[in-house]
């Protein structure tokens, strides 16, 4: 009785050890666009920003930009002497604002050639590339919700050294329109 006990604990351990795994579930779709070098695009707004500048470095601004010349989408922007996210390879952020205070876009400026391909790696993750150095995505949250986002990395043409700087542009650009419709700017 023993002996059929242990064969039949032996048997149904090895088969529970050597079954197969479950198969793989599908890929995940790509999420939609997250916080991204320490910034959250229509959730972020000009006073919380403001909120978190430190003493060290400081938000210079208002400035006026046109965003899309096509569609003479304007933006109040801000230039700010670090990054969010406290990344040292960042030199600075241009912040692009709607007239309500909404973050609609930003400019990351970098220092080297590994952190452009880092960042390259994040735009691909959370993005889906469409063609080189573009991506596109969605917002996940806020009054924005499914609203396209476009990001851009670019190589900037280095000094006298020849140090290459570069750059990440990151978009929405459904803010500036609604905005541009809610004001009644038709020209």
């Amino acid at each position: 009785m023993n002996r059929r006990l242990h064969v039949c604990l032996t048997t149904l351990i090895l088969a529970a050890w050597c079954a197969p795994a479950a198969p793989p579930a599908a890929p995940p779709a790509k999420p939609a666009a997250e916080a991204f070098a320490g910034l959250r695009l229509g959730s972020d707004t000009l006073k919380e920003i403001e909120k978190r500048v430190t003493r060290r470095e400081e938000l210079v601004g208002p400035g006026k930009a046109t965003v899309e010349p096509e569609e003479n989408l304007r933006a109040q922007t801000y230039r700010y002497t670090g990054s969010f996210d406290r990344d040292r390879y960042v030199t600075s952020t241009m912040l692009y604002f709607s007239s309500k205070g909404e973050l609609a876009g930003y400019d990351l400026f970098l220092k080297g050639r590994s952190t452009y391909e880092r960042y390259g790696r994040e735009l691909a993750r959370q993005f889906t590339k469409t063609a080189e150095d573009r991506y596109e995505g969605e917002l996940a949250d806020g009054a924005f919700k499914g609203a396209k986002v476009t990001a851009t990395l670019t190589a900037i043409g280095g000094g006298k050294s020849g140090y290459k700087s570069y750059q990440v542009e990151v978009r929405c650009l459904d803010i500036l329109r609604q905005d541009k419709a809610a004001s009644g700017a038709g020209d």
